[in-house]
């Protein structure tokens, strides 16, 4: 039993690891996830990251946007706040 709760607290959901990604600085492409705009809209509305997108460049055959966080518009706001 502690071997399958053990797993079950590993796992991150998809939200987390899409979070992570975005604090590390990657840009994700919106064809990597069919939840990705929700989520990234959650993380702008709710927990207050500022997540910008523009055209990705993946080679996709169709035109679709990349999402990446924009740490500068944050950090201002922590600065304004002290």
């Amino acid at each position: 039993m502690s071997i399958l709760v053990k797993y079950i607290e590993d796992k991150l959901s998809e939200k987390d690891q899409i979070k992570i990604d975005l604090m590390k600085g990657k840009y994700l492409c919106g064809k990597s996830s069919e939840n990705l705009r929700k989520i990234v809209s959650f993380l702008n509305k709710n927990e207050g990251m500022f997540i910008q997108s523009m055209l990705c460049n993946c080679g996709y055959k169709y035109k679709h946007k990349q999402y990446y966080q924009e740490w500068a518009m944050e950090y201002r706001v922590i600065k304004e706040k002290i």
